[in-house]
């Protein structure tokens, strides 16, 4: 055990991690721009189901110059490229679970190449890279037991792009969570949130974006609307047609 904490112990080093005071309660600063410091640690939260890597998140945090938006974007495509060269190395029909687990990690380290562009909306990058990110983790969920599935629900005047996971195979209704995220998510990232601790106790889960996020801005233009009655309301619309759904157990956060 002395080798391992001695190495964590100098990596921490190396990133200039702020003294933590047991007295205070200062958290570990893992940039000194706190906006970098925020999704950083957004990223190690995915790590928890999988969809990150501590180490790998830390490494690229060296690489980061503090308040450098370049730095952030280039830390990140380097290591969402090397991942993803990684996973095409592995025979996903052998190994479906380490293909699915690593293609994860590289859609979560595109959008955090793609955060920090948002200063120029034309940038080229942003579309490219939520483009490989999709792509990503729809070829992730594909590998799971029970495969996820992509669904694009009309609205009245907009879709909704939305991700369907069951919790099982079979026909037997089961609750139902439907899980959006914040102004600057993408739903990719609410499996690794909510969405898997959820399929793990048994219920299905979808997840979408509307209007103002993150897919519906870029490939539909759209902005944030009040009355968000407009896009839940076509999703339970949507699930109470399906069978494997308890209509009397959905559940909404």
């Amino acid at each position: 055990m002395k080798c391992p904490l001695k190495l964590m112990t100098c990596f921490l080093a190396t990133i200039q991690l702020a003294h933590v005071s047991p007295s205070d309660g200062t958290m570990v600063q893992l940039s000194s721009d706190s906006d970098f410091h925020f999704e950083l640690v957004r990223d190690l939260s995915a790590a928890g189901y999988g969809s990150g890597e501590i180490s790998e998140i830390l490494i690229a945090a060296t690489q980061i110059t503090p308040g450098n938006f370049t730095t952030y974007h280039e830390a990140f495509i380097t290591l969402a490229n090397r991942v993803l060269a990684s996973a095409e190395g592995i025979g996903s029909r052998k190994f479906p679970v380490s293909a699915s687990d690593t293609l994860l990690r590289a859609a979560t380290y595109l959008r955090s190449a793609d955060f920090f562009l948002h200063g120029n909306q034309s940038d080229p990058r942003i579309i490219s890279l939520w483009d490989q990110q999709i792509a990503a983790f729809d070829k992730a969920i594909s590998l799971f037991p029970v495969p996820g599935k992509r669904v694009t629900i009309h609205a009245k005047n907009f879709t909704i792009p939305a991700v369907h996971f069951r919790a099982s195979a079979s026909a037997k209704k089961r609750p139902t969570v439907i899980i959006g995220g914040g102004c600057d998510s993408g739903q990719e990232e609410l499996y690794a949130q909510m969405g898997q601790a959820a399929l793990q106790r048994g219920w299905n889960v979808i997840t979408y974006e509307g209007p103002g996020q993150a897919s519906p801005r870029r490939y539909q233009g759209l902005g944030f609307i009040l009355e968000w009655e407009q896009v839940v309301a076509p999703i339970l619309d949507y699930l109470h047609k399906l069978p494997e759904v308890d209509n009397s157990a959905i559940a909404l956060v």
